[in-house]
C-alpha cells in the first residue's frame, strides 16, 4: 500500500507545478483527501 501512495507521488511530482496546486485547490479533491485514499 506505501509503495502504490509512493508512485502517486513521484506521478504528481512528474507533472507541471501549477497543475498540481489547481488539483489541491479544487474542493472535490481536497474533500477526497480528506476522507483517505480510495485506491
Amino acid at each position: 500500500m506505501a509503495d502504490r501512495a509512493g508512485s502517486g507521488f513521484r506521478a504528481l511530482e512528474a507533472l507541471p507545478a501549477g497543475f498540481a496546486e489547481s488539483v489541491l485547490r479544487d474542493p472535490t479533491v481536497r474533500a477526497a483527501l480528506r476522507r483517505g485514499p480510495s485506491i
